[in-house]
């Protein structure tokens, strides 16, 4: 069964964190190849993943502020395409 876009959306976010099952990955994979707005989230899902790896550090001690900083910088130089 195709999910829907709420439900292709919580799996890709869980996708990361562990491995769907053959019947979701499949679902999946169709949903994505007609909703171009499930890719682009897709999309962001990854550009966001990539970002949080490049301002955490593994052993870093989490200050939200200063995290919340570099986020947003983070997000800025992305969308600014830098």
């Amino acid at each position: 069964m195709i999910p829907s876009c709420k439900k292709a959306g919580e799996l890709l976010s869980h996708a990361e964190e562990r491995e769907l099952s053959l019947l979701r990955r499949i679902g999946l994979t169709l949903h994505l190849m007609f909703c171009s707005m499930c890719r682009q989230f897709q999309k962001n899902l990854s550009v966001l993943r990539h970002s949080m790896g490049n301002i955490l550090d593994e052993g870093d001690e989490l200050d939200t502020a200063a995290f919340r900083s570099r986020v947003k910088d983070a997000v800025k130089r992305k969308i600014d395409g830098k």
